[in-house]
């Protein structure tokens, strides 16, 4: 049969030659389970060399289309356009085809090697060998562009006028799983939140591992396949306890393998239509060293998380603040990383230290615009920072590390599940009785932190002990020049650990001079880090006021090999860093901020 002629007769294949329904239904089926207005029809049809071929229908006749979703590069340019004079814009960050005239339906061809990863979720993750694709189908709804003023701060940024019903049929051979529904004909689902949805096509079936449906790449590593079903299960059960509420839907995990490779590594994670998607690529993932399993299972556990607050109960994105469920997700990550035994207690504050040195590259500007300015990772790094002040506040009373949460999703149910940065601040409130820091947290998302020293003195008073974070004055004081030293060459975070014999810095991927290095710190501008007293403090701060350069003197050892235990010897260095920033510290020199 010729693929036009099983695209003509699509609607009639609604009778499955095989149709194996796993668990809880949710919103996909062969036939339609909701009522909803619809206002877009997407027609996806798997093509023999594994792309798709597309057709979005409207009742009313639209001349230009933008679409919903604005990947991260030019994705659409990839795309074959069949519909005659179809030709695609890009203004702004907008992706928009115009066609010569008003028409009900636009039809287009993607390829099926689109794996480049967009601005929250990848169009498509093959797996290897040819054993299927995964397809996110929510970067083909498309609108109106009057309906979509650029002004709306939402993800995405705005509905298509309407529901979207998809209707995705595999190649002949293949089968689709979308939801629980497994079917070698066309599967129906409909979209009311334009969120979008993640559908595998090919010959793997899922697996039902205790109360979930998993769906694995018979190429992953099978350590990696070994080690999932009883940690999901473990984390599953841990979040049921902390969150207080087990979840409503049966847990959904599908994970793509990209294959070995020499120079590149990806690990991937994200949660949509309350479905953990998974994706590795790289040799560093053949064998399961210590690096890896931290970093495997870690994304794990932040990705389960999700499943509350962001499937069982949702996130108002009105106001930009999605630091709620990140930074929720990575703090619940790490704690359950440290207690399941993960990784020990020094590691465990190295990471929290090193979301600290990432949050303050930007805390100074509201952190509900942290997206505006396209510093997405802060909502991660500085919402990790906030849930610490909460959880240290909250043990100070008797209360549990997840009791804010478990309070505000008791106060959730059936008929209003959606969450908003009021809710949140209500419950820390209850939770805590600290008025004061549900105000510092309202008035830093909003207008910023007033100063890195005010979120040292609440660290301090929650009870969170960051490493060289001391009692006194001078320990915090030290603690926040060190971190400001080493902000502009890292940007994205570096970890800060007080040892017997000095300092360590360890950069990550992002430092310009320190990538993925250590370096034992011996002195900056001359001074000793140790037993310096102010004297340090007091060398950064008048260098960073005229921004002359802070020479850092130590022993440096690359992180190179991941899968090593031994690290190469260290080399003494000397290198040039300086100050994006005059550096203030109120309470300690009457410096104004």
């Amino acid at each position: 049969m010729s693929r036009q002629r099983r695209w003509l007769i699509r609607g009639l294949l609604q009778a499955p030659l095989l149709v194996l329904v796993l668990g809880q239904a949710g919103c996909a089926s062969t036939q339609p389970t909701k009522t909803a207005d619809v206002g877009l029809k997407v027609d996806v049809l798997q093509l023999d060399d594994g792309g798709f071929r597309v057709e979005l229908r409207r009742d009313e006749p639209l001349r230009e289309w933008l679409f919903l979703r604005t990947p991260a590069i030019d994705m659409r340019e990839r795309w074959r356009w069949l519909s005659d004079g179809a030709v695609l814009e890009k203004r702004g960050k907008r992706d928009i085809v115009v066609l010569p005239k008003a028409r009900r339906v636009l039809r287009f061809e993607v390829p099926p090697d689109d794996r480049f990863v967009q601005a929250d979720y990848s169009l498509t993750q093959t797996f290897a060998n040819d054993a299927g694709v995964v397809l996110y189908v929510g970067h083909f709804a498309a609108a109106e562009e009057s309906a979509c003023p650029e002004t709306v701060n939402a993800s995405p940024p705005c509905t298509a006028q309407g529901a979207v019903s998809y209707w995705l049929m595999p190649r002949p051979g293949a089968h689709v799983w979308l939801n629980a529904t497994l079917s070698e004909q066309s599967v129906q689902w409909l979209d009311t939140d334009s969120d979008g949805t993640m559908a595998y096509f090919g010959s793997v079936k899922p697996e039902v591992v205790g109360d979930a449906q998993i769906l694995l790449d018979p190429n992953l590593p099978q350590w990696m396949r070994d080690e999932l079903p009883a940690f999901m299960s473990t984390l599953v059960d841990r979040y049921t306890t902390g969150y207080g509420q087990a979840l409503g839907f049966t847990p959904r995990l599908l994970f793509s393998f990209g294959g070995g490779h020499p120079r590149r590594t990806s690990l991937y994670g994200g949660v949509v239509d309350r479905m953990v998607a998974l994706s590795v690529l790289g040799d560093l993932w053949l064998e399961p060293s210590e690096q890896a399993r931290q970093r495997y299972l870690y994304l794990i556990a932040h990705e389960v998380a999700h499943l509350w607050n962001g499937g069982q109960f949702r996130h108002d994105h009105s106001t930009g603040a999605s630091w709620l469920h990140e930074g929720n997700a990575d703090a619940a990550a790490r704690a359950a990383g440290f207690e399941l035994g993960l990784f020990d207690e020094a590691t465990l504050w190295s990471e929290r230290t090193s979301a600290l040195g990432s949050c303050l590259r930007d805390a100074n500007e509201p952190l509900n615009e942290a997206g505006k300015r396209g510093n997405f990772s802060i909502y991660y790094s500085c919402g990790e920072v906030i849930e610490l002040l909460v959880e240290g506040a909250a043990r100070k009373v008797g209360q549990p590390a997840l009791a804010h949460w478990r309070y505000l999703f008791a106060q959730l149910g059936n008929d209003n599940n959606e969450y908003d940065q009021e809710a949140y601040l209500a419950a820390v409130g209850v939770v805590t009785s600290d008025l004061d820091l549900v105000e510092f947290i309202r008035r830093w998302v909003e207008k910023g932190l007033p100063s890195n020293e005010a979120l040292y003195q609440r660290l301090a008073e929650s009870g969170v002990q960051l490493e060289g974070l001391g009692d006194d004055n001078v320990g915090r004081a030290q603690f926040a020049a060190l971190m400001h030293v080493f902000q502009l060459d890292c940007p994205k975070g570096f970890s800060l650990s007080h040892r017997p014999e000095g300092v360590q810095v360890r950069g990550n991927g992002s430092c310009v001079l320190l990538p993925d290095q250590w370096l034992d710190i011996e002195s900056i501008a001359g001074v000793p880090v140790t037993d310096s007293g102010a004297a340090l403090v007091e060398t950064i701060a008048r260098a960073c006021e005229h921004f002359d350069p802070l020479p850092v003197v130590g022993w440096l050892k690359e992180d190179h090999d991941l899968g090593s235990e031994e690290l190469p010897d260290r080399v003494q260095v000397e290198i040039p860093m300086g100050c994006h920033k005059p550096f203030r510290f109120v309470e300690l020199t009457g410096w104004a901020q």
